[in-house]
C-alpha cells in the first residue's frame, strides 16, 4: 500500500506540469481567430501591424527562453515563478481589451510573450527534472506527453475561438481567466521535483556541433522553414480568410487548428511508421504534402475546398513534425544533444517570428508585379514551394544523412519505448 500511494503521488506530481502546459497554450493560441476585430476593425491598424502582433511575442520569446532558464536555476524554485508568471499573462490579456492604441498594443504584446515563455519554458522544465528523477524508468516519454500537449492545446484554443463569433474581446477575456486558473493551480498544487539544471544554450558548443556533424543543418534548416510557414498561415491567411474569403472568426479557428491539430493526433502512428522507415522519408513526404496543399489552399476561393486543401497541410505537418524532431536528436553528437536541441528550437522560433514580417513585405511588393485577383495564391505558392524546394536541395545529401545516422535503421534507437 505505502508503495501505490507513493507511485499515485509521484504520478500527480509529474504529470500536473504537462496538464498545465495545454492549459496555457490554449490562451496563446484562442485570441488568433480574432486578430483582425482587434487590430483592424477597433484599433484601425493594417495587416502590417497583425505580422508585428504576432512576431514581436516570439522575439521576446527568444529573448526571455534563456532568462526563465537562468532565474530557476539561480532560485531553485520552478513552482513560485510558474505561478507569478501566469498571473502577470492574465492580467496581461484582460488589459489587450481596454488599449486604445496599437503602440500601446504592441509593446503589451511584447511582455506578455515574455511571461507566457517564462511559464511553458519552467513547466517543460519542470517535467525535465522528473525525467531525471533517480529510478524514473522510459526516460523520453514525459517531454514526449508534454510536445504533444503543445500541439493540442494549440489546436483546441484555435477552436476555442469561436468564441469571438459572439464578442470579439470574449477570447481575450477567457484567456486572462484560464492563465489565472493555472497561476492558482501553480501555487496551491504544482510540486518542485528533483532539481536538474537546465543546460543553458552556447553559441560555441552548437557551432562545434556543426562541425562534427555538417547534416545536422538539414533538420535546422527545415524547422525555421515549417515555422516560417506557420507564421504565414497565422497572419497573412488568417486575414485571407477573414477579408478575402468572409469567413467568421470561429471558422478561421477550425480551418487553423486543422492543420496544427494533427500534429499532436498522428505523434503516436507517426512514431510507429518511422520504427519501419526511419525519420527521413516521413520528413520528405510530409514537407511535400504540407507544401503542396498551402500552396492550393492559396489558388482557391470556395470554403470547403480551401478546408480539404488546409487538411491535406495537417496531415503532411503531423507526419514530418516528430521526425523531424528526432532526426536533429539523432544527428547531434551524444555530448552534445541538449545544446543541439535547444538551438533547433531556437530555429523554430526564429522562422515564426520572421514569417508573419516576410509574408506582410511580400504582399506589398506583389502588388506591383501581379494582378489584385492573383496577389494572395502568388503569395501562397511561395510560401508552400519553400517546403518542396527545401526536398529538393536535401535529396542528394540522403547518402550522406543515412551514413551519419548509421544506415537504414535511421532514427529508431530514440523511439518511444527506447529511451533509456
Amino acid at each position: 500500500m505505502p508503495n501505490d500511494v507513493r507511485r499515485i503521488g509521484h504520478a500527480y506530481r509529474a504529470y500536473l506540469p504537462i496538464a498545465l502546459i495545454f492549459f496555457s497554450m490554449v490562451p496563446a493560441l484562442v485570441i488568433v481567430p480574432v486578430l483582425k476585430d482587434l487590430i483592424k476593425d477597433r484599433l484601425h491598424g493594417t495587416n502590417d501591424a497583425v505580422a508585428y502582433f504576432i512576431s514581436v511575442a516570439q522575439l521576446a520569446a527568444f529573448l526571455g527562453a534563456p532568462l526563465a532558464g537562468f532565474l530557476s536555476d539561480r532560485l531553485r524554485n520552478r513552482r513560485t515563478l510558474v505561478a507569478l508568471f501566469a498571473l502577470i499573462n492574465a492580467v496581461c490579456f484582460f488589459a489587450f481589451t481596454l488599449l486604445d492604441s496599437i503602440e500601446a498594443l504592441l509593446f503589451l504584446r511584447f511582455v506578455e510573450g515574455g511571461v507566457s515563455i517564462f511559464v511553458i519554458g519552467l513547466l517543460m522544465a519542470s517535467v525535465t527534472d522528473f525525467e531525471h528523477e533517480p529510478g524514473q524508468s522510459h526516460r523520453g516519454r514525459l517531454v514526449g506527453l508534454a510536445g504533444t500537449m503543445l500541439a493540442l492545446g494549440a489546436a483546441v484554443g484555435l477552436v476555442a475561438g469561436r468564441l469571438g463569433n459572439r464578442d470579439p474581446l470574449l477570447p481575450f477575456c477567457a484567456a486572462s481567466a484560464m492563465m489565472a486558473m493555472v497561476g492558482i493551480c501553480a501555487l496551491v498544487f504544482l510540486r518542485d521535483g528533483p532539481f536538474h539544471k537546465t543546460e543553458s544554450l552556447q553559441l560555441g558548443r552548437v557551432l562545434q556541433a556543426f562541425q562534427e556533424r555538417p547534416q545536422l543543418l538539414l533538420p535546422f534548416v527545415y524547422t525555421f522553414v515549417d515555422r516560417f510557414t506557420v507564421g504565414f498561415l497565422i497572419s497573412s491567411f488568417n486575414i485571407h480568410l477573414r477579408e478575402t474569403i468572409g469567413l467568421p472568426a470561429g471558422q478561421v479557428g477550425l480551418f487553423l487548428a486543422t492543420v496544427l491539430g494533427p500534429m499532436a493526433l498522428l505523434s503516436l502512428p507517426v512514431v510507429l511508421l518511422v520504427r519501419r522507415t526511419g525519420p527521413i522519408l516521413p520528413v520528405f513526404l510530409g514537407s511535400l504534402l504540407y507544401g503542396s496543399a498551402i500552396a492550393a489552399a492559396g489558388l482557391l476561393s470556395q470554403p470547403l475546398e480551401i478546408y480539404l486543401a488546409v487538411l491535406f497541410a495537417g496531415l503532411g505537418a503531423g507526419i514530418m513534425f516528430v521526425p523531424s524532431i528526432l532526426l536533429a536528436a539523432r544527428l547531434a553528437p551524444p555530448d552534445l544533444r541538449g545544446t543541439v536541441m535547444s538551438a533547433f528550437m531556437g530555429a523554430g522560433a526564429l522562422g515564426f517570428m520572421l514569417g508573419p514580417l516576410t509574408s506582410v513585405a511580400l504582399e506589398h511588393n506583389l502588388r506591383y508585379l501581379v494582378r489584385p485577383d492573383l496577389l494572395f495564391g502568388t503569395l501562397a505558392l511561395i510560401f508552400g514551394m519553400l517546403e518542396v524546394l527545401m526536398i529538393l536541395f536535401s535529396v542528394p545529401f540522403v547518402g550522406s544523412l543515412r551514413r551519419a545516422l548509421g544506415g537504414p535503421s535511421i532514427g529508431t534507437e530514440s523511439l518511444p519505448g527506447k529511451f533509456e
